[in-house]
């Protein structure tokens, strides 16, 4: 199984979808969001990755809310949208990485307002309850339309995640 995330543009419209390949071919489109924009049209508000029960969490921009939204596959369907915590702007950049070993979850947003911030997946249910909104990291990054974060988590210490940000 794969799983592809992608994002579009029909000249007024973003879309961002979900596909699954079962080995043969694709199939279970997903339409995760989609809104009215002509801007930001290079930026990568999207982030998938599986966890350690084998299920796929992505973490999306929904629209022009600063709430962002996940859905899981969980090798047969999709939840429905789940929204997280209130970052307070509407990211153009989202980065999700699975602890090794686990159901956690680090994600972490760079936003229209050039802010930085992150939350955290306990691992726990599908639920807006599940996620920890941290501090926000940084306000005031140079431009708003570079992707300007990172999160990395440690090889050596699974416990231990590297944050890189402007």
């Amino acid at each position: 199984e794969k799983v592809m995330i992608s994002r579009h543009y029909d000249g007024g419209s973003q879309f961002i979808y979900a596909q699954i390949f079962d080995g043969t071919s694709w199939g279970n489109v997903q339409l995760l969001s989609s809104w009215a924009a002509t801007t930001f049209l290079d930026v990568h508000n999207f982030s998938g990755t599986y966890l350690a029960s084998g299920d796929f969490m992505v973490v999306y921009r929904d629209g022009t809310t600063t709430i962002p939204k996940f859905r899981v596959w969980n090798g047969a369907s999709w939840t429905s949208q789940i929204s997280m915590q209130n970052i307070g702007g509407i990211p153009n950049y989202v980065v999700i990485k699975a602890r090794p070993g686990t159901n956690e979850v680090m994600a972490v947003f760079f936003d229209q307002s050039s802010d930085t911030n992150s939350q955290y997946f306990n691992g726990g249910a599908y639920a807006q309850a599940s996620w920890t909104l941290h501090t926000e990291h940084s306000a005031a990054a140079p431009v708003n339309t570079k992707a300007l974060v990172d999160f990395a988590w440690s090889p050596n210490t699974p416990t231990t995640g590297v944050l890189v940000y402007a």
